[in-house]
């Protein structure tokens, strides 16, 4: 999948793969229907609520547009505002940005919904993705195997595979 994003000044979810007919469970259950698809349609509808629902970045779409408007008019690119370039710089105390920190809150979101088996499945099955850095489809599969992944709770309340 390719072209995954929100485009935050067209308030436009772009979901790479071909159009298929909505489904409630795309946001509503996203584990429960077509899980890869529905993860990118979660998680980029995250990013839409939380551009709709904080002041700041309100703003910062505001700052955008007015480029655009700016660009329209008079055929000038100007340079990002101070919002733009405040969004994206990681701060030296904290080590990380505005934009890393609602990245983050997209995944908590993610990891809540899909559950840290599947959201990991999908990543490493994912072709625009590597995390072998982090984790190889090797490693998982042995992870598995030891019983230290698992999907669910039997009766007992023990982890269980699939």
């Amino acid at each position: 999948m390719t072209g995954n994003r929100y485009v935050p000044l067209s308030m436009v979810v772009d979901v790479g793969d071909p159009w298929v007919p909505p489904h409630p469970f795309a946001l509503a259950g996203p584990k429960d229907w077509r899980p890869p698809l529905s993860r990118v349609i979660f998680h980029e509808t995250i990013h839409y609520w939380q551009y709709i629902s904080h002041a700041y970045l309100v703003h910062l779409v505001e700052e955008d547009w007015m480029r655009l408007k700016h660009f329209v008019a008079t055929g000038q690119s100007l340079p990002p505002g101070n919002l733009r370039r405040g969004f994206t710089q990681r701060t030296e105390a904290a080590g990380f940005s505005t934009q890393d920190l609602m990245e983050a809150h997209a995944r908590f979101w993610d990891v809540q919904v899909l559950g840290p088996p599947l959201l990991i499945e999908l990543e490493l099955d994912a072709p625009n993705r590597d995390v072998s850095q982090v984790l190889t489809q090797a490693q998982y599969e042995q992870l598995k195997a030891d019983g230290k992944i698992w999907h669910h709770f039997d009766e007992h309340g023990h982890g269980v595979g699939y």
